[in-house]
């Protein structure tokens, strides 16, 4: 399971995440946007696999004593090379069908690959408000 080895509070995080992702496809649907079911919902998947990377090369470094500098910049580049491919996925789909929304939905995709930042947010404002 991909959550195993990850520690409860960014379990809660990816959840939120999860939550964000799903309800940006289904509002997006509904409401019938692209940069909501295209951009954003695309943005958010490569967030959430990106910091998935992230915390597993983390963990990599420092439960395996993998500290070699050639592995830290493959897979920083690993994580360029992500970003760019969705980015360039969502610039071709608008494009070929929704020519007037390219760049909203490019704007849409950037605003995506903060999904998981935005669900540390939410998840602190719903950690304030149930001490208080």
């Amino acid at each position: 399971m991909m959550f195993k080895n990850l520690p409860e509070l960014i379990k809660k995080n990816y959840i939120t995440s999860i939550s964000l992702t799903v309800i940006s496809l289904i509002l997006g649907i509904f409401l019938k946007k692209p940069e909501l079911y295209l951009g954003f919902f695309t943005g958010s998947l490569i967030s959430m696999i990106n910091t998935y990377l992230t915390i597993i090369g983390a963990y990599k470094a420092v439960y395996e004593g993998n500290h070699d500098k050639f592995r830290g910049m493959f897979e920083f580049l690993k994580k360029i090379i992500i970003y760019c491919a969705g980015m360039y996925f969502v610039r071709f789909i608008s494009q070929k069908y929704f020519d007037s929304y390219t760049t909203r939905n490019i704007i849409a995709t950037a605003v995506g690959f903060l999904n998981f930042k935005i669900s540390l947010f939410i998840n602190n404002i719903i950690l304030k408000f149930a001490k208080s």
